[in-house]
């Protein structure tokens, strides 16, 4: 029997670009839809042959009521007529995108790449397979030209990126559908593909259907080889970027630190890069920034707008200092604990360690080892007390001060750059500020000579 296009197509990607190796565990990405059909089928095909462990993934997104849940039990009988593990997980997709202020497209695509990587790393899969096709990468790259994306947008979706592969990337939808229909098998159509709602299907339905018929019949081969000639530019850019991100950036506790010193030096196309590469090795995600984005953290660095921030997507930010150029996600300042004293704790990736000691047992004159370390008077501390982040409109009497201060100005007079502000903690008694933890303690707190029992603070990171 002849071998059908499409498995042929197929078996000639994964041999080119090295998708799959003998012996594998791939975890198989399938909504119901043709595309995920397609490729779970043809890897089955294949499992034999290349004694692979194929395991399929779904996600129910609920977005689309009982027709979410009929894709689930259609993905789950697949996978049992597949006599394949199957993985699921049900997850409001519209509330996350309200809380993270993402679009409904964005929203979804973030807890699915979420959901798979946790699945792969739980049940140590080598690859993660996708049934992207040409069509979608064609799609993709007229969606970035459109967003005003540089070379590494328009270089579309990579075949490979980490542990994520994508088998059909070579292939078309039709001649996925063409497949379907001669094995007779049964997919599932999501009918808000069919609206025009969303910019990915007008492109699908008006825009590529008019380019086909007025301009160029191949139009998706086209830009699917015109997304490949950018995407052996985008390697080679990458390999130089990775040598420079090397030698002039560090990470911190989820932020990037880019040395402004070396930063200055560069060509342009070196310093958008570097940006787009820091976002991209932060958040992991696989849209790149698109211009106008990067732009605006240029134009931040070139006026040299200490202390000023610009919104990059989907809660991270790019800040100046002034010695960095800092790429960061804004954490909400939501956490807040309540502690009793004495005791030792652990808070937020801390350890808080706490002891109330005779004033007589310690040296007449206190010296704290370091920043994390810190003395107050015991008698004049209040319950409750708290740990919290700091927040607008705060005020403390610095040690050494009469008067109140704002913590915004004792922040700034201390050059203490804004996206540390957000994770700096406060330690408060009855509502005051007793201790800025890392920085200074209150003057009103303070140990005097009068001061009969104290509280010895030690905070340091957890681990």
């Amino acid at each position: 029997m002849t071998e059908s296009v499409l498995i042929s197509k197929v078996k000639a990607t994964l041999k080119k670009h090295r998708l799959l190796k003998s012996g594998d565990r791939i975890l198989v990405s399938v909504s119901g839809g043709p595309d995920s059909v397609a490729l779970s089928s043809i890897l089955v095909g294949l499992r034999d042959k290349f004694k692979w462990d194929l395991q399929i993934a779904h996600i129910n997104h609920k977005l689309r009521g009982k027709e979410s849940d009929k894709d689930l039990e259609f993905v789950k009988k697949l996978a049992a007529k597949y006599e394949s593990q199957f993985h699921s997980n049900s997850f409001d997709t519209r509330r996350f995108a309200r809380e993270h202020k993402l679009s409904l497209e964005d929203a979804a695509r973030q807890i699915r790449y979420e959901f798979l990587e946790k699945t792969a790393n739980k049940i140590k899969a080598d690859k993660i397979a996708l049934g992207h096709t040409q069509d979608d990468q064609a799609e993709t790259v007229l969606m970035r030209l459109f967003r005003g994306s540089g070379i590494l947008g328009l270089s579309g979706i990579p075949i490979k990126r980490g542990k994520f592969i994508r088998p059909l990337l070579e292939t078309s939808r039709e001649e996925v559908l063409k497949y379907l229909k001669e094995k007779k098998l049964p997919y599932r159509i999501d009918k808000s593909n069919l609206t025009d709602k969303f910019l990915r299907n007008r492109i699908r339905h008006k825009l590529l259907p008019w380019v086909k018929k007025e301009i160029n019949p191949e139009i998706i081969s086209t830009l699917s080889r015109t997304a490949a000639i950018l995407n052996e530019i985008k390697q080679f850019l990458d390999k130089e970027i990775e040598k420079r991100f090397k030698n002039l950036s560090k990470t911190s506790k989820g932020k990037i630190l880019l040395d402004l010193q070396k930063f200055y030096s560069l060509d342009n196309v070196l310093k958008r890069n570097l940006v787009r590469y820091s976002w991209t090795n932060l958040t992991a995600e696989i849209y790149p920034l698109e211009f106008k984005q990067v732009d605006r953290v240029l134009d931040l660095v070139e006026t040299s707008q200490v202390g000023k921030r610009v919104n990059l997507k989907n809660g991270y930010w790019a800040e100046l200092n002034s010695k960095h150029l800092v790429v960061f996600k804004k954490q909400p300042n939501k956490y807040k604990i309540s502690i009793k004293f004495p005791g030792e704790f652990k808070l937020n990736g801390y350890n808080l360690k706490a002891q109330i000691i005779e004033r007589k047992k310690l040296p007449e004159k206190i010296r704290t080892k370091s920043e994390n370390q810190a003395y107050l008077d015991w008698e004049k501390l209040k319950t409750p007390f708290n740990l919290r982040c700091y927040l607008q409109g705060d005020k403390f009497r610095p040690l050494g001060m009469k008067g109140n201060k704002k913590l915004s100005d004792f922040f700034t007079d201390s050059k203490i750059p804004r996206h540390q502000r957000e994770e700096t903690l406060l330690l408060t008694s009855k509502g005051k500020i007793a201790w800025i933890v890392g920085q200074r303690i209150s003057d009103e707190f303070k140990i005097t000579n009068k001061t009969k029992k104290v509280l010895a603070l030690q905070f340091s990171n957890a681990g």
